[in-house]
């Protein structure tokens, strides 16, 4: 990864480029009881990229490296739990979906894909 943040702003170059959608997996490292979720992720992303005909790109930032990020985000009501967020095509501010579970079931993960299609407009992958 290469940073060409907003120093002012402290703003990573994938959160300002906003040709694509895209979906950051916001998580504190320190927090194992959320760390299954890790794999979750890719889980997810490879489902998405796989179905979707559009490019939808996938982030994880890490909230001790990022704090300014996490910091100015949902997370703080949810202390420890990780976050996703979605971010339209064209948009700098995203939809944040909280992780809210401890441990994930095909029936909940299926649910955070269909919340991500829905939130960047791309279709159900019911019908593929």
């Amino acid at each position: 990864f290469k940073s060409s943040a907003d120093e002012s702003l402290n703003i990573p170059s994938f959160i300002l480029e906003t040709t694509w959608p895209r979906i950051l997996y916001f998580y504190y490292p320190n927090q194992s009881k959320y760390s299954h979720f890790h794999g979750d992720y890719v889980q997810i992303a490879r489902h998405i990229r796989h179905e979707s005909d559009i490019l939808v790109l996938f982030y994880a930032v890490s909230c001790a490296a990022h704090v300014t990020m996490c910091y100015n985000s949902d997370l703080l009501q949810h202390p420890g739990q990780p976050l996703l967020k979605a971010y339209e095509s064209g948009s700098t501010e995203g939809t944040e979906i909280i992780i809210g579970r401890s441990s994930s079931t095909v029936e909940y993960l299926n649910d955070l894909v269909e919340q991500l299609t829905q939130i960047l407009s791309l279709g159900s992958f019911e019908n593929k």
